[in-house]
């Protein structure tokens, strides 16, 4: 896919849907996913997210008790996406884009 070929180099922050679609594959979004986590996979790209999408990630398969895709997703993070810690800089850039955009709080981290 075009799309992915030109992020080859790139650093490419993820939100939590694309991560959800493809770690669980989602029955009609995993196609459109497949590609890039495939790049990420080969070390076409460099994925990383805020610790706020680990959180999101995890809420339905602990709602659910489904130990098996907890694991998948930590088991995925850790090996091809960067996570990237809360800290007082970040706080304070979130609440500065919430003010400015009136964004939630999660979305603006």
């Amino acid at each position: 896919m075009d799309w992915v070929k030109r992020l080859t180099g790139r650093i490419v922050a993820l939100d939590t849907a694309p991560l959800i679609y493809y770690v669980e594959g989602h029955p009609i979004f995993i196609k459109k996913v497949r590609p890039f986590f495939e790049a990420l996979a080969k070390g076409d790209l460099i994925g990383l997210t805020s610790a706020v999408t680990v959180t999101e990630t995890l809420v339905k398969p602990f709602k659910s008790n489904r130990l098996d895709l907890i694991s998948k997703h930590l088991d995925f993070m850790a090996a091809y996406i960067s996570v990237i810690p809360l800290d007082t800089e970040i706080a304070k850039t979130a609440a500065k884009l919430r003010a400015e955009h009136n964004l939630r709080a999660f979305d603006a981290i």
